[in-house]
């Protein structure tokens, strides 16, 4: 299942962003996920940085997705200012592609850490965050 298909990414209206673009992910404001100031609410941008991390390893490791299971270990987050319309993901790999599988091919579980960054349609800052992993294979 696309983690962008799971119920909550849904009900928040992530869309995945144009492939041509530096973006993972979007999601436009709406009333339904604002806070008592009328900004995005932390929770939405938090699952947004989740929801964007999650899909863009889907996208880079497919070839090892069958049998994964991915378990989120650690997020450190910071909110640099309020959310405000539609705003985008962008993700990358602390590590390199080629390592993180050379590892989990050499034991079968591996830690991992993506960058998570989320825009508005100025490209203003709204939040920063790094996402640690853990990468394990089904047991058979």
């Amino acid at each position: 299942m696309k983690f962008t298909d799971i119920p909550l990414s849904t009900h928040f209206g992530l869309k995945e962003a144009e492939p041509q673009s530096d973006y993972v992910l979007y999601l436009d404001e709406s009333p339904a996920l604002q806070n008592h100031l009328g900004q995005l609410h932390a929770a939405v941008l938090f699952g947004l940085v989740e929801t964007s991390s999650a899909h863009f390893l889907q996208q880079v490791f497919q070839e090892i997705e069958e049998g994964l299971i991915p378990v989120i270990r650690k997020v450190d987050i910071k909110y640099s200012r309020p959310g405000k319309g539609r705003v985008f993901s962008k993700v990358n790999l602390i590590d390199s592609k080629e390592d993180i599988l050379t590892r989990y091919k050499a034991k079968g579980r591996v830690s991992l850490v993506t960058e998570v960054y989320i825009e508005n349609e100025e490209k203003e800052s709204l939040v920063g965050a790094q996402v640690q992993w853990f990468f394990q294979q089904a047991s058979a």
